[in-house]
C-alpha cells in the first residue's frame, strides 16, 4: 500500500497529538525501504518513536540492535534514545549519554538530532540541544518546536515567541504550531488560551493520552481540580505507560491534600489524597526507575506527612 506525501504529513500530525496507535496502524500497511535521507526513513522513525512513546522500549532495542550492521545515524540515535529511557539507573544513562555525544559529533542529520535532543532536554542540557538544532541547515516545524521547548526552559520567552512566528509562517494551522503556542501560553500565564487550544485539538483529533494530559494541566492552573483529575485518570486508562500523566496526577493529589480543610470529612479526604499520591509514586518508581520526578514526589509526600503528624 502506497503512502502519499500527504499521508506522511498525516503521520506527523498524528504523532504530535499523541495518537501513536493510529501512526502504527497506518505504517503497518506499507513495506518500508528506509534508505538514509528517504521518506521511508522518516516513516520508519515515526514507527520507532511511537513504540517508544507507548513504552515498548525492549522491542525497539531488540529490533534496532539486530539491524546494527546496517544502522544509519537515525537508527543509531533512535536506539540510544530507547536505551536511555530504558536504563535502570543513572550510571546507565551517563554511559549512553557519552555514546550519544560521540555519535552527535559526526552527525548533521535532522532526524537523528531530533532523537538525541530529547536526551539532552531530559538531562537539562537545553543550551546544548538548542545549539545543535540551530546549526541544522533546514528548520522544520518539529525542530522549531523543540527550540521553543529549550528556550522556554531557559526562560527566554521573547526568543521563543520569535521562533513561534517562524512556525506560523511555515504553517499557522498545523497542530504542532498550535501546541507550541499553548506552551508559550502556559509559560506566560495565559492558561485560558492554552485550555482553548487543547480543547480545540481534542475536538479535532481523537482523544489521546497526551492531549488529555495537557488539557488537564491547563485546568489545574485554572483551579478546576476535579475536572483535571477526571482527565488525568482517563489519560492513564488509555495508556498505562504514561509518565507525564502519572507525574501530574501525583502532583495534583499532593495539591488536593494541602487544600483540604480541618473538619473530619476533609481530614479524611486529605489522608486519602496523600495515600493515593504515595501509592502512585511507589508504583511509578518501579515503572520509571530513573525518573527524577518520582523520587522528588516521594520526598515531598514524606515532608507533608511529617508536617501533618
Amino acid at each position: 500500500v502506497y503512502l502519499a506525501m500527504s499521508d506522511v504529513h498525516t503521520l506527523r500530525t498524528l504523532f504530535f497529538v499523541g495518537d501513536f496507535s493510529a501512526v502504527l496502524n497506518l505504517i503497518s500497511r506499507k513495506t518500508l525501504t528506509p534508505e538514509p535521507g528517504s521518506e521511508d526513513e522518516e516513516i520508519a522513525t515515526l514507527k520507532w518513536r511511537s513504540l517508544i512513546a507507548q513504552g515498548h522500549l525492549q522491542q525497539v532495542i531488540n529490533e534496532l540492535s539486530a539491524a546494527s550492521n546496517e544502522a544509519s545515524n537515525v537508527k543509531s540515535a533512535t536506539l540510544l534514545l530507547a536505551q536511555f529511557i530504558a536504563a535502570k539507573d543513572e550510571d546507565g544513562q551517563v554511559q549512553i549519554l557519552g555514546q550519544m555525544e560521540s555519535s552527535d559529533e559526526q552527525s548533521n542529520n535532522s532526524l537523528s538530532l531530533i532523537m538525541t535532543s530529547q536526551i539532552y532536554i531530559s538531562t537539562g542540557q537545553y543550551e546544548v540541544a538548542l545549539q545543535k538544532l540551530l546549526d541544522l541547515p533546514i528548520q522544520s516545524l518539529e525542530i522549531l518546536s523543540i527550540e521553543i521547548t529549550c528556550l522556554l526552559a531557559m526562560d527566554a520567552v521573547p526568543n521563543a515567541s520569535r521562533v513561534l512566528e517562524n512556525m506560523k509562517k511555515l504553517n499557522p494551522e498545523a497542530a504542532l504550531t498550535q501546541l507550541s503556542q499553548a506552551l508559550i501560553d502556559f509559560h506566560t500565564g495565559n492558561y485560558e488560551e492554552a485550555q482553548q487550544i487543547y480543547e480545540d485539538l481534542t475536538a479535532k483529533y481523537n482523544k489521546t493520552p497526551f492531549l488529555l494530559h495537557q488539557y488537564a494541566v491547563a485546568l489545574i492552573h485554572l483551579g478546576k481540580y476535579q475536572d483535571a483529575l477526571d482527565l488525568l485518570n482517563e489519560s492513564i486508562a488509555m495508556q498505562s505507560y504514561n509518565p507525564l500523566a502519572v507525574s501530574t496526577l501525583i502532583g495534583l493529589y499532593s495539591r488536593l491534600s494541602l487544600c483540604a480543610g480541618s473538619n473530619a470529612d476533609e481530614e479524611k479526604d486529605q489522608a486519602t489524597y496523600i495515600a493515593r499520591a504515595q501509592d502512585l509514586a511507589l508504583k511509578a518508581m518501579q515503572q520509571y526507575p530513573t525518573a527524577s520526578f518520582v523520587r522528588e514526589i516521594i520526598t515531598f509526600q514524606s515532608s507533608i506527612q511529617a508536617a501533618l503528624a
